[in-house]
């Protein structure tokens, strides 16, 4: 069994070579995301984890946005489009300290965790950055049943599972609306809406300084 490192490096050169390659981190059925999003808020102060290559977000705008991911060579991309965001190169299992918003995204992420014992670490960390709202999308079904993954890069973990984590961290599911891809993944994916009932404790502060426009790796 890969260390949890050793599994997040993996990614990182997974994510690197792909988006060398020119490939994109997959197109969605965005609008119904979208839909579901501003149902709920104002599309400002946005942490995204996972952010990826920002397909997601079309010509959106966003007031206040600070996007997370594994890939340096994404990054570098992402500020040439949206040079007034900021971006923080980190694998998501990494806290980065000192850094909280109202809402926090994670789409199409979750189930790219290829090491189960990472995925509470994530999980936590997003509780930690959020002090409103989290909005997760990803898998509601295993597709590999009766395996777990597909053997290259996706790996199903059900979310419900660690309800319990969230309510300990002081958030509540108000809401799963299904968005049906089965036929791209062979089970359906769903949007994940939890929103915070108490506050727990603050975590650490700390600063984390932009390197060239991208923030260093941690």
């Amino acid at each position: 069994m890969e260390t949890k490192w050793t599994a997040v490096e993996r990614e990182r050169d997974y994510w690197d070579d792909r988006y060398a390659k020119g490939c994109g981190s997959g197109r969605e059925r965005n609008e119904q995301i979208w839909d579901l999003i501003e149902e709920e808020i104002k599309i400002e102060h946005v942490i995204d984890v996972g952010c990826g290559d920002l397909r997601l977000w079309g010509e959106r705008s966003c007031q206040d946005y600070v996007g997370i991911d594994i890939s340096e060579q994404v990054l570098r991309e992402n500020v040439k489009r949206r040079p007034h965001w900021n971006f923080i190169c980190a694998p998501a299992e990494t806290f980065i300290p000192g850094i909280t918003r109202e809402n926090v995204f994670c789409f199409n992420m979750i189930y790219h965790i290829l090491e189960p014992e990472n995925v509470e670490q994530v999980l936590r960390n997003l509780c930690r950055y959020a002090t409103k709202r989290i909005f997760i999308y990803t898998m509601i079904d295993n597709p590999f049943y009766p395996k777990v993954t597909d053997g290259n890069y996706q790996y199903y973990h059900s979310l419900e599972e660690y309800i319990p984590l969230f309510n300990e961290m002081g958030f509540a599911l108000t809401s799963l609306e299904l968005i049906d891809v089965a036929k791209k993944y062979g089970a359906p994916c769903g949007m994940y809406i939890f929103k915070r009932e108490r506050s727990v404790e603050a975590p650490e502060k700390g600063v984390v300084v932009k390197v060239n426009g991208v923030f260093p790796l941690i």
